[in-house]
């Protein structure tokens, strides 16, 4: 059974280990990579804050932090950012997405990226802006896979508009 579960207060330390589990510099920004339990909590509580445009850090957007789980065991994490600033239209765009280095080429980054995209459109989002590098095939491909049209190639990166 594979679910995408918004971040809530009743994750446990599985989820804490998916965080161990994403490098730093894969390209998503994962820097909880050396979280502790007892910061994991309190960084719950600030994606709930996030989601809701609350305590932002200067110059965030709102987004939402999403987790994929395959038989009740996360996988892999997204980020949906709820709209776009001048920042994050040159890096970033409106979805992060990772799967944990020891699940990956199963599929999961795939079904990550729609199933965000399905929550996207529940927001009203209905034009996605995403980007990677473009040495990063994999991510190229599972954007590809999900309808993304290249429309741009620049400073390293792939600019994909999904519609």
């Amino acid at each position: 059974m594979i679910q995408l579960i918004e971040t809530n207060l009743t994750f446990g330390a599985d989820a804490m280990h998916l965080l161990h589990d994403i490098e730093p510099n894969s390209g998503f920004l994962n820097n909880e990579y050396n979280i502790t339990p007892n910061e994991f909590k309190e960084h719950l509580a600030s994606l709930v804050d996030y989601a809701n445009g609350d305590n932002l850090p200067d110059g965030w957007v709102p987004f939402t932090t999403y987790w994929l789980f395959v038989n009740n065991k996360p996988v892999g994490v997204s980020r949906l950012r709820h709209f776009l600033n001048d920042h994050l239209r040159e890096l970033g765009g409106h979805i992060g997405y990772a799967i944990g280095k020891s699940e990956r080429k199963k599929g999961y980054g795939t079904e990550i990226l729609r199933l965000t995209i399905e929550k996207a459109q529940e927001m009203n989002i209905n034009t996605l802006l995403l980007t990677c590098s473009v040495t990063n095939f994999g991510s190229r491909r599972i954007i590809e896979k999900n309808n993304g049209i290249l429309i741009d190639s620049k400073n390293g990166l792939n600019y994909f508009i999904i519609k």
